[in-house]
């Protein structure tokens, strides 16, 4: 979904009915589209340790395009049975690339995405995509 402009109390910082757990900013670049990522857990636990692997995936990739990425910020809704990735990316382009370059997802083929990608508990959602 592109071309609507971001909800109004949906902040990188904040999103009601959720607390935000884990976030990296690229301070350097200026965000031109989000990306809303939703991701279904079991439980607050289970979330917790799929967004630490992302962030684990996301070190240790070699061919992860960063020049399109500004943020990520991982909200854990109240009962910890939903994740919301509030990504902050250069250009909707940039995202649409990342998405084709990586297969289900954005990653390279590494251990660590597909552990991401099959982890126990977590059921993908889907993804919104707005201009800022």
């Amino acid at each position: 979904m592109i071309g609507m402009t971001i909800p109004a109390g949906i902040t990188r910082d904040h999103i009601d009915g959720f607390e935000l757990y884990r976030g990296a900013v690229n301070e350097d670049k200026t965000p031109g589209c989000v990306v809303l990522v939703h991701v279904d857990t079991e439980n607050r636990d289970v979330a917790q340790k799929w967004v630490d692997a992302v962030f684990h995936a996301i070190e240790t990739d070699p061919e992860l395009p960063r020049e399109e990425g500004v943020s990520a910020h991982f909200h854990i809704r109240e009962d910890g049975r939903h994740v919301i990735n509030y990504a902050e990316w250069v250009s909707e382009e940039g995202h649409i690339a990342a998405l084709e370059a990586a297969g289900p997802g954005v990653g390279s083929d590494t251990p660590e995405w597909r552990r991401v990608q099959n982890f126990p508990g977590v059921t993908p959602a889907g993804f919104e995509r707005y201009r800022v």
